[in-house]
């Protein structure tokens, strides 16, 4: 009896040794998941990706939260997803990424733009920007639209409505550097006298 005694003793500071230290390193207790309050009523979310990049490999990288956006969105809400809630504005060095002529190296990143704007997504590209590069409008894959310039439309887009991701851009970068000198468009000679204008802009 004394034994059954001593062992459930043991086992007792044993419980409350461990609960002590669990608590110790969780002082506020644990997370739980939620959805967002009233999601479920919205008509739609509408938000525009700023993508500014010095290395145009960037854009993989940036193509997935546009990605996991869109899987959120039907999985939690709001009700529906209508085709160009989701737009990317490409104005910087990763512009070169969507130009016919580049496809070979960037292949990836095109096809899965492509998938996306089969999804819904539009893609745009700053005509300012394509045109420092070299390219005219109709050098980019049929999916892609161009504006008049990357910064103009990512001020229109939340005046109508949009919310702006800039997470997935980088601080604003030279628009020709040593990522993307090598698939500059026909036009390259020109585009660096562009390019040194631009920089000494106002």
């Amino acid at each position: 009896m004394i034994n059954r005694k001593l062992l459930l003793l043991v086992i007792t500071i044993f419980s409350t040794t461990l609960t002590f230290a669990e608590d110790k390193n969780a002082p506020y207790g644990s997370s739980n998941f939620v959805k967002l309050d009233g999601i479920d009523k919205l008509e739609t979310l509408k938000v525009v990706f700023d993508f500014n990049f010095e290395d145009p490999a960037g854009v993989k990288r940036a193509l997935y939260p546009v990605s996991f956006t869109i899987k959120t969105v039907q999985e939690y809400g709001p009700v529906s997803f209508e085709p160009y809630d989701i737009i990317a504005v490409s104005h910087g060095a990763e512009v070169v990424a969507f130009a016919k002529q580049n496809y070979d190296q960037y292949k990836e990143i095109v096809d899965h733009a492509a998938r996306l704007s089969d999804l819904g997504v539009k893609f745009q590209v700053c005509s300012v920007a394509a045109s420092g590069l070299g390219f005219e409008p109709n050098d980019f894959h049929g999916f892609v639209e161009v504006v008049p310039t990357g910064g103009y439309a990512l001020i229109y887009y939340q005046n109508i409505g949009y919310a702006l991701m800039p997470g997935a851009a980088t601080v604003p970068v030279d628009l020709i550097n040593s990522y993307n000198k090598p698939f500059l468009g026909k036009k390259s000679n020109k585009s660096l006298k562009e390019a040194d204008a631009l920089k000494r802009a106002p």
